[in-house]
C-alpha cells in the first residue's frame, strides 16, 4: 500500500525481484502522477497494480459516495498517463479502500454502499487479513517478523486467506529480505491478490 515513493520502490521491486515474487501494489493516484516510471517499470516486471484511492485524504474520500468515485477515476486516469491507455485497460481492476472497509469514517451501512458503487464500476475489493506493523513505525525485522508470524496463525486458524498487507516505507523496504527469508523458510509460497477470493472486512 501507499506507493510509489522516491525512495523505496525501485528497491522493493529488485528485492521481490531477487525471490522471484510478483506482489500487489494498491497505490495512490497522486503520487503515480509524481512517479510515473516506478509504475511502468512494475507493470512490465509484472507485479499487479490496483487503486487505493488518488490523495488517501480520508475526510475527502468519504465525505460521499461522489467524492469517492472521483478519486478512483482520477487514480485511473494517473495509470492511464503512467503506463497507457492499453496497459490499464489490460489490468483486472481492483482496490482497497484507505484505511480499510471498517475504519473510523465508514459505518458498516455505509461502506456497503461504497462497495456496492465500486463494484458497480466493475472493482474487487480486498481488505487484508495479516499484518507487519509496519504502519506504526516499527524498525526492526525481528519485531516485524514477529508480529507476522502471529498475524498469520490468527487467520490461519479463523479459516482465512492470507492477505498480508505492507507499506511502500523504508522501514518495510529495510526489513523486506528478512521478512521473506523467514516466509520463505516458513514453506509459503507467494500469489498476486487478483488469484485470491475477495475479501472485505464488512461482509
Amino acid at each position: 500500500d501507499d506507493g510509489p515513493t522516491r525512495d523505496n520502490t525501485y528497491e522493493i521491486l529488485d528485492k521481490l525481484q531477487n525471490y522471484g515474487i510478483k506482489a500487489s501494489f494498491f497505490v495512490e493516484g497522486a503520487d503515480v502522477d509524481r512517479y510515473p516510471e516506478r509504475m511502468e517499470t512494475t507493470f512490465a516486471r509484472g507485479h499487479v497494480i490496483a487503486c487505493h484511492s488518488y490523495s488517501h485524504q480520508l475526510d475527502v474520500i468519504y465525505s460521499s459516495t461522489d467524492e469517492f468515485i472521483k478519486e478512483v477515476r482520477k487514480y485511473e486516469q494517473a495509470m492511464i498517463d503512467a503506463i497507457g491507455e492499453e496497459s490499464f485497460a489490460s489490468m483486472k481492476k481492483i482496490i482497497r479502500f484507505p484505511g480499510g472497509t471498517n475504519n473510523a469514517k465508514l459505518n458498516k451501512a455505509k461502506a456497503l454502499e461504497y462497495i456496492a458503487k465500486v463494484r458497480e464500476l466493475g472493482y474487487t475489493v480486498y481488505d487484508w487479513t495479516a499484518l507487519t506493523g509496519d504502519a506504526e513505525g516499527i524498525t526492526d525485522a525481528q519485531t516485524f517478523i514477529s508480529n507476522l508470524s502471529s498475524s498469520l496463525s490468527k487467520a490461519k486458524n479463523a479459516g482465512l486467506d492470507l492477505i498480508v498487507l505492507m507499506h511502500d516505507k523504508w522501514n518495510t523496504n529495510e526489513a523486506l529480505n528478512d521478512i521473506l527469508a523467514y516466509l520463505f523458510s516458513e514453506g509459503y509460497y507467494f500469489d498476486t491478490i487478483n488469484n485470491c477470493p475477495e475479501y472485505t472486512f464488512v461482509e
